[in-house]
């Protein structure tokens, strides 16, 4: 299912989706507060705040693992590629879920860290053939 939503929003686009909205938060994060020591304590206080958001997304990310191997690798002849980029993104998501962000650099390096493994690992899909006129 999760593999479903990637191949549809594209794993690049959802993974700079991702980026961004770290980006962003960290923004705001460094316009509200005029030094450094306010910066990090604002960021790391965003982080703490997201915690249940985290935990909530991890029930989702499990949920629906167990969808896709119930009805996608329970099916008949799964697509290898699609089962081993589905157990990437799973990885990468249960390594967060494991040991959730508690501040500002150890959510950038999860972030990081799952960007890379799932992402950096996953060959970009070659584009459409034009249509014959």
């Amino acid at each position: 299912m999760m593999k479903m939503i990637i191949d549809r929003i594209g794993t690049r686009a959802l993974a700079r989706l991702g980026a961004a909205a770290c980006i962003a938060a960290l923004c705001y994060a460094c316009a509200s507060a005029p030094t450094p020591q306010q910066v990090t304590a604002s960021t790391d206080a965003a982080v703490q705040k997201a915690a249940p958001t985290v935990a909530m997304a991890c029930w989702a990310v499990s949920a629906a693992d167990a969808a896709f191997k119930a009805f996608y690798v329970g099916g008949k002849a799964p697509d290898p590629a699609v089962v081993a980029d589905e157990a990437k993104a799973v990885t990468a998501a249960d390594a967060i879920c494991a040991n959730p962000p508690t501040d500002t650099a150890s959510a950038i390096a999860a972030v990081m860290a799952a960007y890379k493994s799932v992402v950096g690992e996953t060959p970009a899909a070659a584009p459409a053939a034009p249509a014959a006129s």
